[in-house]
């Protein structure tokens, strides 16, 4: 009973200050809302360089023609490798597992692979593929790939160059000599992880398009009308041929 009341009391104190904060926040609201939208502008351009760093490559769509419970169960029986599925060898060199993580849009991915000087490690995965499963009707499914890489494989790219740069601050070097030396190392270290990133990203875009190759929507466009340069009919061959082979005598003659 006595945790009950101080619960409820706590809850009270709690709605009491929000609806204060939001009375004082309604005096600047004239204000803040001129500025709102140049400042959205403003934080949009800013942070473009670092969500483009981010998401490895654009959203990819597939439609397959399967629904979605279908796709999951194809997808989650060939996350390991399997006797009966030998043509499928290629997805699992080097020890790589996938790993499958259903929520209610979709699924999201991982992979890891062997560490080669240890036999019972496996690396950490560096990059998530965030799959949105849409149902056009009962047999097709639109799949839409998001690949990006974990927050915290991108915030481990800094370990090593602010390592290196804690002892490139006491050599007797200029000091734009070491700034520039710190730059490259903290750009190379970035573009490094990210290139890791995207090629895990790949090997994930790579499993789900071979798993699920047989089920997929290719469009084949149609040719167009008919035309003088596109012979319908064999017997059409001969003349076209001959056709051809006269104006290219007439145009070098």
């Amino acid at each position: 009973m006595m945790v009950m009341a101080v619960g409820r009391r706590l809850a009270g104190y709690l709605g009491r200050l929000a609806f204060s904060l939001k009375k004082r926040l309604q005096r600047f609201a004239p204000i803040v809302r001129p500025l709102w939208r140049p400042l959205r502008l403003v934080l949009r351009f800013l942070l473009a360089p670092i969500l483009s760093f981010w998401r490895l490559q654009g959203p990819t769509v597939l439609i397959v023609n399967a629904p979605p419970d279908k796709i999951l169960f194809m997808l989650a029986r060939n996350i390991k490798p399997n006797m009966r599925r030998l043509h499928l060898d290629t997805l699992y060199t080097q020890g790589r597992r996938y790993h499958i993580q259903h929520d209610k849009d979709g699924f999201s991915m991982m992979t890891t692979s062997k560490v080669i000087w240890h036999y019972r490690r496996r690396t950490s995965s560096t990059a998530v593929m965030r799959v949105t499963m849409t149902p056009l009707d009962d047999t097709s499914t639109r799949l839409i790939l998001r690949p990006h890489i974990r927050i915290g494989y991108l915030l481990s790219s800094f370990l090593l160059p602010i390592f290196m740069i804690s002892m490139l601050v006491y050599l007797p070097w200029s000091p734009w000599v070491v700034l520039l030396l710190s730059v490259a190392l903290v750009v190379l270290s970035l573009l490094t992880h990210r290139f890791n990133a995207a090629l895990e990203a790949n090997e994930m875009a790579y499993f789900i398009e071979r798993i699920l190759e047989e089920f997929l929507t290719q469009e084949m466009k149609p040719l167009a009308g008919k035309t003088p340069d596109i012979v319908y009919d064999d017997s059409d061959f001969a003349a076209a041929w001959e056709r051809f082979y006269a104006e290219q005598r007439r145009r070098t003659s």
